[in-house]
């Protein structure tokens, strides 16, 4: 476990920027009410655009990279969109997946106020290790958390940037020698 560990790429190599934000508008002339965050992040909280994958995977240049992509809907006002990047293993002798401590990362994906964006990491492991990852997604505005979700990765997107094969999307990572 500790070569494991060891081996993650300072816990990321490349960080993606943000893309896909779809018809950017201009922020509201005044601030959304309680109740009107309350439906914009329970909204958001249940949208078919959230997810969570793996869109690299041991690729035949990078043998112990895998890489994790997340989407996130805006609110619909102007908020900051993030995402945070936590990984598990599958351990053989417990027959499950068990966190890999010490390794988390922060994707900040920015300001929007509509559409979709998208973003992720890359991260390096020594093979062979079957990995998947949660992602908690966090809408926040002035500085106070509006909303927190976190999602398992899952495959068969279809709209996944920088995937690795174009259009890969996938649920777990099986990094061979």
């Amino acid at each position: 476990m500790k070569a494991l560990v060891t081996a993650a790429i300072a816990a990321a190599a490349t960080v993606a920027t943000p893309v896909a934000i779809e018809a950017q508008a201009a922020a509201s002339p005044g601030n959304p009410t309680p109740a009107q965050i309350r439906r914009a992040v329970a909204s958001a909280e249940r949208s078919p655009n959230l997810w969570a994958t793996v869109n690299i995977c041991g690729t035949s240049r990078e043998r112990g990279l895998i890489g994790i992509r997340g989407q996130m809907p805006a609110l619909g006002f102007a908020a900051q969109l993030a995402l945070a990047i936590r990984f598990s293993y599958y351990s053989a002798s417990t027959h499950r997946f068990e966190p890999v401590p010490h390794l988390s990362k922060q994707v900040p994906l920015g300001a929007t106020t509509s559409g979709t964006i998208q973003g992720g990491a890359a991260f390096g492991f020594s093979p062979p290790v079957r990995l998947e990852a949660t992602v908690a997604f966090t809408w926040s505005r002035a500085g106070r958390v509006l909303g927190t979700v976190t999602r398992q990765t899952t495959g068969g997107h279809h709209d996944v940037k920088d995937s690795s094969p174009p259009g890969y999307s996938a649920a777990t990572c099986a990094l061979r020698l």
